[in-house]
């Protein structure tokens, strides 16, 4: 007896592909008339985007069981049409593109099945359906979405005779590798748009000449060198795909809010590099490529400066000292990092060693996470936080004083003495300083160790707002006045720092300060401090 196998199987194949398809056909009608009511319906919006997402990947199951699904890559092979169903997800958004800018929905239609067949071609069919649905629950959230001009804008390319399979072939790589089809093909259309010859389009360029002579003012660097390099990075950032515009406007804010701050400092930093001769195309590469791939160009900029400056793993350890110094101190980690980055940025422009100098500050914090040079950090990010103008001048004195001492003076002492200078006033070291030595003088205690104490009680007490001039003046007149219970009490917390017991010294000054804050007595309050620390 013989059995006709095939034939069971092509009739059970042709039944299933009918039950699927009729289960497509009938979910897409409903599909499309949530995409039109999510158009013009604001009430019950989240309802509706998710009822879209079920029925869409509802469809994505459909396809993927059909056992048409199985052998579409063949089909594609033979040069056959999409699955039907995904042709009618493919129409639905082309109608929803056409209704929104315009144009030819066919033609619209016709560009997204060559998107999803590249897909398909670069990855598998399921790939393809997810890419297709991701779009379509894109449109359904907002109609109006970069994806929906992007799809438009290069239909009308390819319709004027452009050609875009290049830029039909980048979306399907990118995709097939994991990309998200939106950003990929946004970004395909950014790139088409730009001129030929890798020209900016001309509002990019003026922006630019913007934010040179900004940065120039701000840096006292030569404008002709920073618009060279913002033009190379936008120039670059379009060529890997990404957004020049926005890169360009992204930077733009960030110059004007402050324009001589670390974005400002970071090309300020790259253009010097530049005009004396060193080969920084690669740095610029390196900046295109992130911020193509959605990195903030500002973000990006500094970083790799800070690397230019410091070294390759500078980002790294600023990070980690930006981490120690919030932990410690209950700063925002990312106001100290942008202090310790523009930094470093500075002192290499001044002709210091940034690299020196953040290895010098790293060390110290970690060895005291709460100690005068993390507070000096700590009140410098703050008073940015305020107001940068002040804070610009705190870090370019430090830098200056860095570099003018070629790294004699250690950055850490200049840190903390600018800022008692920033929380306080200018002569206030020079009179911690002296009280210091009268301490030393009184009880044969080391000067630098009761100096340090005074440096950390003062710029704690302007951080918990109280009147740090006051209690330092105070200390000294009780001093000068032969005051022994006050000169022992400075003592006994310095040598606890010299015995290593940070912890104990950290907790006593933080009493003070906070003590001193609420209206105590900063003379009292240190010798019952002291009295704790020996007890």
């Amino acid at each position: 007896m013989n059995f006709n196998f095939r034939g069971e199987r092509t009739t059970s194949t042709t039944t299933t592909n009918a039950k699927t398809n009729l289960l497509s056909n009938q979910a897409l009608p409903s599909l499309a008339s949530l995409l039109n009511r999510s158009r013009g319906e604001k009430v019950g919006k989240r309802t509706s985007v998710f009822t879209i997402f079920v029925t869409a990947s509802l469809i994505a199951i459909l396809l993927l069981v059909s056992p048409s699904f199985h052998h579409l890559p063949q089909a594609i092979a033979q040069g056959a049409p999409l699955n039907p169903a995904t042709t009618q997800i493919i129409n639905q958004i082309a109608t929803q593109v056409a209704s929104v800018h315009g144009g030819d929905s066919a033609q619209i239609s016709q560009l997204l099945q060559q998107i999803a067949l590249q897909i398909s071609e670069a990855s598998n069919p399921g790939r393809a359906i997810q890419a297709v649905t991701q779009i379509f629950g894109q449109l359904a959230i907002d109609p109006q979405a970069p994806v929906s001009q992007a799809l438009s804008q290069l239909t009308q390319q390819q319709a004027s005779g452009q050609n875009v399979e290049q830029s039909i072939v980048q979306v399907g790589r990118q995709v097939a590798q994991g990309g998200d089809v939106t950003q990929a093909i946004v970004q395909a259309a950014q790139q088409l748009a730009q001129p030929p010859g890798g020209a900016l389009p001309s509002q990019v360029r003026q922006e630019i000449s913007q934010i040179a002579t900004q940065v120039a003012q701000g840096t006292s660097t030569d404008q002709g060198q920073v618009d060279q390099v913002l033009q190379q990075i936008a120039t670059q950032t379009a060529e890997q795909g990404g957004n020049a515009e926005q890169a360009v406007t992204q930077v733009g804010q960030q110059v004007a809010q402050n324009p001589q701050g670390p974005v400002s400092q970071s090309i300020a930093q790259i253009a010097q590099q530049q005009a004396s001769g060193q080969n920084v195309e690669q740095q610029i590469t390196q900046i295109g490529q992130q911020v193509a791939t959605g990195a903030l160009a500002t973000q990006v900029i500094v970083q790799v400066a800070v690397q230019m400056a410091v070294g390759q793993n500078a980002n790294q350890q600023i990070t980690q000292v930006a981490q120690q110094v919030a932990s410690g101190t209950g700063t925002e980690e990312g106001q100290v990092t942008q202090v310790m980055q523009q930094l470093a940025i500075q002192v290499a422009n001044q002709g210091g060693d940034a690299n020196q100098a953040i290895t010098q500050i790293a060390q110290q914090v970690a060895q005291n996470p709460q100690g005068p040079v993390s507070q000096s950090i700590a009140q410098i990010a703050q008073q940015q936080a305020a107001g940068p103008s002040t804070t610009n001048q705190a870090i370019t004195q430090i830098a200056q004083q860095q570099a003018g001492a070629r790294g004699a003076v250690p950055i850490i002492q200049v840190i903390v003495q600018v800022a008692i200078q920033l929380a306080v006033n200018a002569n206030l070291n020079q009179q911690i300083t002296q009280i210091a030595q009268q301490v030393a003088q009184q009880t044969g205690s080391n000067p630098q160790a009761v100096e340090q104490v005074l440096q950390q009680l003062a710029i704690q007490i302007a951080g918990e707002g109280g009147n740090a001039n006051q209690a330092i003046t105070q200390i000294g007149q009780q001093i000068a006045s032969g005051e022994g219970e006050v000169s022992q009490s400075l003592t006994q917390i310095a040598q606890q720092t010299a015995t290593g017991n940070v912890g104990e010294v950290n907790q006593d000054i933080t009493q003070v300060a906070e003590q001193v804050a609420e209206g105590g007595d900063v003379s009292q309050t240190l010798v019952q401090a002291a009295e704790q620390t020996v007890d």
